[in-house]
Order: C-alpha cells, then structure tokens, then sequence
C-alpha cells in the first residue's frame, strides 16, 4: 500500500524515460514480436513510465546500452529476447540502468505456441510494475519527490485570568476612639481652666480684710491647681488630636 502511494507520488513529480527494445527473436514472427513489443509499452506506461521505442545495436553489451541510453536521455533500457521452442516461445526481460550500467530487473516468462499474446498480459504488467519500482528506486534522495507533511497549529491557549479578591476594609476605630479622647480631654481641660478663672476672679473681688490670709491661699493654691491641671489636661488633648490626625493618614 504505502509502495504504491510512494510510487504515484513520485511518478507524478517526474515520471522516469527508459528505452524499450527487441534486442533479439529466434524463430518467433516479426509481428508477433512487435505485438509483444506494443504490449509491454502499455504496461509500461500504465506503471507510471515514459517509453521511448527504439533499436540499438548492442548485441546485450552493457557498456554499450548504458552510453545509448545517455545519449536517449533516459534511466534505464528495458530489452525483449525471444526464442521459439517446441512448445512455448521463451521471453526474457531484462532491465538495465543508465546510471550504473548494471542489470535492475530481469524476468522471463513462457509464451505457448499457437496462442495470443494476450495470454500473458497479466504476466507483462508485473513484469512493468517490477521495472518501474526498481527504476524509481534507484533514483537519487534529491530526485525524489517532495513531500510537504502540513501540521495544524497549536491551540492557543489563553492563561487563566485570577480575580484578586478585594482587600478588607479598614477598621477606624483606633481613629475614632483616639480623636473621641482628645475632644474629651480638651472638653476637660476647657472646664478646669474656666474654674481656675472664676476662682480667681472671685479671689480678686473680695473685699478687704473679708477673708483670712489662710482662706485666700486655699482659694490662691485652688486655682493654680485647677490651671495646672488643665494645662495637663489640654497637652493630653493635644497629643491625643495629633495621633488620631497620624492613624487617620498613615492607615
């Protein structure tokens, strides 16, 4: 299967010429001969070969079909010899190749007397099949046909898209809860300073010599305390307000 497939494509690439030629008939009518002659040109060409018919006078040298066959610009001269026997006529076909001037094929096959040529077709195409296989086979690799094998391409495979699933939300509540501390303190630190003024001014109002020199140090020492402490009390505010400010833009 794969022999004939090979040998079509390579027949339909460059179909190979070869010479055909009765080399010699020994008792065998000249028309019987040129029947057969005809009949192996057929099958010749019905193998895939172009048959030039010619006559060489080379008495089977092979030196001498291998130049005329250079000279015919052909692979390979096939020649027929006949000789009549007491019951079938003797058919000798052999092969010989321009290249190497060696012999590629021979057959021989036994024609009855009294009978067609017809009677060994099925005989002769073999015999061509036979040729044109060892014709093709002797061919050069840069001779041979090419053959392009097409291959699909590669799917295309597209890479996974991977959705990143969306950050956590960010808690502010240390934010929150800072800034509520600072506003707190600050609530604090205005309300002690309020008592240490009005401490203060209700000190400077008393009239004299109405309050002892121990009361006006307590009201004095009161006040001052409730300054300090909301002196305290508002730089905590301000430290509280400034980190709730840094984790609101640093998170």
């Amino acid at each position: 299967m794969m022999t004939a497939l090979w040998l079509s494509l390579a027949v339909a690439a460059a179909p190979p010429r070869v010479a055909l030629m009765t080399a010699s008939r020994v008792g065998v009518a000249e028309k019987d001969a040129a029947q057969l002659e005809a009949q192996l040109s057929r099958a010749l060409g019905d193998a895939g070969l172009q048959v030039l018919a010619v006559s060489l006078p080379c008495n089977g040298v092979y030196s001498c079909l291998q130049e005329q066959g250079r000279a015919l610009d052909v692979e390979a001269v096939v020649s027929i010899t006949l000789a009549s026997g007491p019951r079938q006529v003797a058919v000798d076909v052999e092969t010989v190749s321009v290249r190497s001037g060696g012999v590629l094929d021979q057959h021989s096959i036994g024609w009855k007397n009294k009978q067609p040529v017809t009677t060994i077709a099925s005989m002769l195409g073999d015999c061509a099949r036979a040729i044109a296989t060892r014709v093709l086979a002797e061919r050069p690799v840069e001779d041979a046909p090419k053959v392009v094998v097409l291959t699909p391409p590669s799917p295309v495979v597209a890479a996974p898209l991977v959705i990143a699933p969306p950050p956590p939300p960010v808690s502010r509540a240390p934010e929150l809860v800072t800034g509520g501390l600072a506003v707190a303190a600050g609530i604090a630190a205005a309300v002690m300073t309020g008592l240490a003024a009005g401490q203060q001014q209700q000190l400077d109002r008393a009239a004299p010599y109405s309050l002892t020199l121990a009361q006006a140090t307590a009201q004095r020492d009161a006040a001052n305390g409730l300054y300090t402490a909301g002196a305290v009390t508002g730089g905590a505010a301000a430290a509280l307000a400034l980190t709730s400010l840094t984790l609101f833009l640093v998170r």
